[in-house]
């Protein structure tokens, strides 16, 4: 349904995980090609970098199709959708559940963390500062590698709000996983992408944890118990709605600056968005339960940024 949603000359890219992660390649015919990574491993977005034989250039903003600063590797991963769609769909077509056995009374694996640093790490290596957004499929926890939040044993029950508040043994992935998922949400935020997750399962699957992500970056957030119900296929549609000119309701890496009087002083910021990291910040109430966000980073209407809350001191 996505790539029949997207224009022809979108650049698309697919990773797969399981045990495992699997990178795969687009550019091949007859037979499929994919980078398999270790699902309970880290890998920064340097080593993704090397792993993959991706160079950063000095272009920051590549033209529509072509990689950052001619890094011709990149093609083999992320292709227009008028090159690929044939070979993307044979790929789809052809997915297997993992091949790894669910012994009885365990929880499938799934390295989620893992999987999200790859393609953090591509986009990073291939489209900084370029409209990005990376679209998460998941129905389940993840249950290994970086930002697990359960284990495989359903002896193990998932956290719960009580847990997490009594710091219980159920809530001792939150603090870690958090800690994770936020630092990846800066990384994302500060190369103008998007995060969203689209989590579709009747148990939980790890939104506390990883609500940094959408709410850095300006994400959608989509809960459901099915992939097939006709709700969560109407609303996936509408992340792809146009406007009037034919032209996709989404905005990229806006920032917004605040300068202010003497007499005023920034309180908050409603709307997902992130520090510019500014150090002399004069004019800014820490007093507030919002800290001055002055990146901005809007999904809903083009040119939109959030409000900005003003108090007198």
């Amino acid at each position: 349904m996505s790539l029949s949603l997207l224009p022809q000359n979108a650049i698309v890219g697919l990773i797969t995980f399981g045990t495992t992660v699997q990178l795969h390649e687009l550019g091949t015919e007859g037979c499929s090609k994919s980078y398999v990574f270790r699902g309970t491993k880290d890998f920064t977005a340097k080593k993704v970098q090397e792993l993959l034989g991706l160079v950063p250039g000095a272009n920051a903003r590549p033209a529509p199709g072509q990689p950052q600063g001619g890094n011709q590797g990149a093609s083999r991963f992320l292709q227009p959708v008028a090159t690929c769609d044939m070979s993307l769909t044979d790929i789809m077509e052809e997915l297997q559940p993992d091949p790894w056995t669910v012994p009885v009374g365990q929880r499938s694996k799934r390295s989620t963390g893992a999987a999200l640093s790859i393609a953090v790490g591509l986009l990073e290596a291939t489209y900084p500062n370029a409209a990005a957004r990376c679209m998460l499929f998941m129905s389940g926890p993840g249950t290994q590698g970086p930002g697990m939040v359960t284990t495989h044993e359903f002896k193990d029950t998932i956290r719960t709000h009580h847990d997490i508040d009594k710091d219980n043994d159920s809530a001792k992935f939150v603090k870690k996983a958090a800690k994770f998922y936020e630092a990846m949400a800066q990384r994302v935020a500060n190369n103008g992408h998007i995060v969203d997750i689209y989590a579709c399962a009747f148990d939980q699957t790890g939104l506390h944890e990883m609500k940094y992500l959408p709410n850095y970056t300006g994400g959608h957030i989509v809960m459901g118990d099915s992939y097939n119900t006709s709700l969560f296929k109407q609303t996936f549609q509408r992340v792809f709605a146009k406007d009037l000119k034919g032209d996709f309701n989404m905005a990229f890496n806006g920032t917004l600056s605040v300068k202010m009087s003497p007499q005023l002083k920034v309180c908050g910021v409603i709307g997902p968005c992130i520090s510019a990291g500014k150090k002399v910040l004069v004019n800014v109430s820490w007093s507030h339960l919002f800290s001055l966000l002055e990146r901005v980073t809007c999904t809903n209407v083009p040119g939109a940024c959030s409000r900005v809350n003003l108090c007198r001191m």
